[in-house]
């Protein structure tokens, strides 16, 4: 193909015109940008947005000696991908461990005063869960 887009292409523009560079990366890799969470289609657009705005705002680490670009891209999509997943994990923990607390709280004191003094056991017990 004469007009296929190619990653010298794509890095020469990423020194020199980043929205350039940007559009070229949609053009040729959007299928890896889009690949992932099937569950949730808003995380895999999520995403998507950062590692483009992340291919935007600084100078990329991808070395041809150790890959193609493609393959980096991938690596770097999965790295984001995984990061949003930890923090939803975290976020859904501290929830169980609020609720978990909320509810030591309404009914420990008044009909189990012993559990009463466990509580910051509980939350910090659940907290650790994975």
């Amino acid at each position: 193909m004469e007009n296929e887009i190619t990653d010298e292409q794509i890095l020469d523009a990423l020194k020199t015109n980043r929205h350039e560079a940007i559009a070229l990366v949609i053009a040729k890799y959007d299928d890896i940008l889009h690949f992932g969470y099937r569950e949730d289609p808003h995380l895999t657009e999520d995403v998507r947005q950062e590692v483009l705005l992340r291919l935007f705002n600084s100078e990329p680490t991808y070395d041809p000696k150790k890959g193609s670009f493609r393959s980096w891209l991938a690596k770097v999509v999965r790295n984001r991908r995984l990061d949003f997943l930890r923090r939803l994990s975290r976020a859904r923990r501290r929830t169980i461990a609020l609720s978990a607390a909320m509810l030591c709280r309404l009914v420990a004191p008044v009909e189990y005063p012993a559990t009463a003094d466990r509580f910051d056991e509980v939350v910090s017990a659940v907290s650790d869960l994975p």
